[in-house]
């Protein structure tokens, strides 16, 4: 028996040691040259990965010969080895679409073109070039990509297969400039879902514009450019990312964030876009059915600065084919455009709630199923308050103490318990997607205590916030303390605790640069086990009377009926404990 154990004991050493062994790190470096040109290849290392494996990118650019591709694998990281997207740069060839155009017509590009060679499968799923796409990430999940550039290409970023069953991907902390179709794609799956997508803190901006004759088809008149494009999406969470400059040829290019076709369960917090012709779309023009883009998605804490000419599509938020949305604390300034809230298709939407939002920009809200409350709603032919924000001619919307008609003046939501900046929204909250915060004050003030002034035991005393943050107040041997700050016109709890003495909690709401006192009853004796409150009573007089003109070090001192620390219980004690005498505090 004891030989089986120790062969089980074995085997199972043998498996942790084999699990262990799978995961490696693997460092990629191809700096300063093309893909493929050293054994230790970006292409070579995601072929070969095994589940676990980490990816490690050191500086440098790394110029594509074809389109990357993660096929079949899980619990893979993809990261910059500094974290940051400027040192590790994944490029193509070029923003514009190249069909059309031969090799010598496009600058640099010197990469083999397969195009009519029959030549095509060297590259993957047909994609002729390296401008078409980046990176695609096929039947793979546990997915994470962080800390890189993503510039140069035709069509797509990165492009994610929904029929293959692709979940559980990270893209986070990475940068995608000068895209033309998609930075982020994820196609139609044939009712498949891209399951616990999450897109977090990454940057996408155009600094080009694509040209009508961009798209292979030669549709939609060059405005066929987004930052990210999902399709049957499950659990999406796109948040605090950043859209700059998505614009189409003629202004109306699809959106920074464009979610539809089945999708459900989407989350789209505290981004910002900027001159971006759309800013979210959860849905597009020419729904057929009701929810049959969006159900059961989220817009909250998100802001939108300007858009597009009013010439062009200029929407910061349009819903078509959406049911059960929710649009929660957005700040929008569009003064340029068709709206700051679109609803398109309006008999195939049901249940938008729109609540809390600040909208400067003209809405269009139709015979949609609409609730809505507690917006500032102004069109653009009115007038702008810029005196409501710290400085929005450069890009800050934080509110002002003068921006009365928003401070306070929302509705206290579940779904929004922070604000863009992770700040706890007061109750009731502010409009838009910045709370505001009453810029700090300081109190100062005395505890008033009896103590032996030549060797003082100091009460502790302790300040807690409406959010149950607790600090201590430093205590001065003469009782005074000062420079606490704290918010005027919020209610505290102060607790001050010290031996002899009644516990006291208070509760106070301050204003600006208050002094004040924290009096506390000495006269305590005994604690009162067994009563529901602190008081000095008969008990108190007969324990003190019973050590009466006792000092330190005699039997018969009672350290606790010394009230004045001067080492004798006597006729000063005596005097205390009757100025307290039937003087109580509750037990907290």
């Amino acid at each position: 028996m004891k030989k089986f154990i120790a062969l089980c004991a074995v085997v199972v050493s043998l498996m942790a040691f084999s699990v262990m062994a799978s995961a490696a790190t693997r460092t990629v470096s191809i700096v300063g040259q093309r893909d493929g040109s050293t054994p230790n290849s970006l292409r070579q290392a995601l072929r070969d990965c095994n589940e676990g494996d980490v990816i490690i990118l050191t500086p440098g650019e790394y110029q594509l010969e074809a389109p990357l591709e993660l096929n079949g694998k899980k619990n893979i990281t993809i990261k910059s080895s500094t974290g940051n997207y400027y040192d590790v740069i994944i490029k193509g060839t070029s923003f514009h679409k190249i069909d059309s155009q031969r090799s010598s017509d496009v600058p640099g590009r010197d990469y083999p073109d397969y195009r009519n060679s029959g030549d095509e499968e060297k590259t993957p799923h047909g994609i002729i070039n390296a401008g078409d796409e980046l990176l695609f990430i096929n039947s793979s999940s546990d997915i994470t990509i962080s800390g890189i550039t993503f510039t140069l290409a035709s069509s797509q970023g990165i492009k994610l297969a929904t029929d293959s069953g692709v979940k559980n991907v990270t893209i986070q902390n990475c940068r995608f400039f000068d895209i033309n179709e998609r930075m982020i794609k994820g196609v139609n799956g044939g009712g498949k879902y891209l399951e616990n997508i999450k897109i977090i803190n990454n940057h996408f901006e155009n600094a080009q514009v694509p040209n009508v004759g961009d798209i292979k088809w030669g549709e939609h008149d060059g405005d066929y450019v987004a930052g990210i494009d999902i399709m049957f999406a499950d659990g999406l969470l796109i948040s605090g990312n950043t859209f700059k400059n998505i614009k189409g040829t003629t202004g109306s290019g699809r959106a920074g964030i464009f979610i539809w076709v089945g999708s459900k369960n989407v989350i789209a917090e505290n981004n910002t876009f900027i001159n971006c012709d759309r800013g979210i779309s959860y849905g597009v023009p020419g729904t057929s059915s009701v929810g049959q883009n969006m159900k059961n998605g989220l817009i909250r804490n998100n802001l939108f600065i300007g858009g597009s000419s009013s010439n062009g599509s200029g929407i910061s938020i349009e819903i078509a084919g959406g049911e059960d949305i929710k649009i929660y604390n957005n700040t929008v300034y569009r003064p340029q455009g068709r709206g700051g809230i679109v609803l398109q298709d309006t008999g195939n939407n049901r249940n938008i709630d729109i609540k809390n939002n600040f909208i400067f920009g003209n809405t269009s809200l139709g015979g949609s199923t609409v609730t809505q409350s507690n917006n500032k709603m102004i069109s653009r032919s009115g007038t702008f308050p810029s005196a409501n924000f710290v400085d929005a001619s450069n890009n800050d919307f934080h509110l002002t103490k003068t921006a009365a008609d928003l401070i306070g003046m929302g509705v206290t939501l579940p779904e929004v318990t922070k604000d863009f900046d992770g700040t706890t929204r007061l109750n009731p909250p502010s409009i838009g997607a910045f709370e505001f915060v009453p810029p700090a004050d300081k109190i100062s003030g005395k505890v008033l205590f009896k103590t032996n002034p030549l060797l003082p035991i100091l009460p502790t005393v302790t300040i807690t916030d409406p959010e149950g943050n607790t600090r201590p107040i430093p205590v001065a041997a003469d009782g005074s303390f000062g420079d606490i700050a704290i918010l005027s016109g919020v209610e505290y709890t102060i607790k001050a605790e010290k031996a002899r003495h009644l516990p006291l909690t208070m509760k106070k709401t301050f204003t600006e640069s208050e002094t004040f006192d924290i009096p506390m009853i000495c006269g305590n004796v005994l604690d009162d086990p067994n009563s529901e409150k602190f008081i000095i009573d008969i008990d108190d007089l007969i324990a003190l009377l019973g050590s009466y003109k006792a000092s330190a070090g005699s039997a018969k001192y009672n350290v606790n009926a010394d009230f004045d620390e001067s080492g004798i219980v006597d006729i000063d004690d005596l005097i205390i404990l009757l100025g307290s005498y039937k003087k109580s505090a509750p037990r907290v």
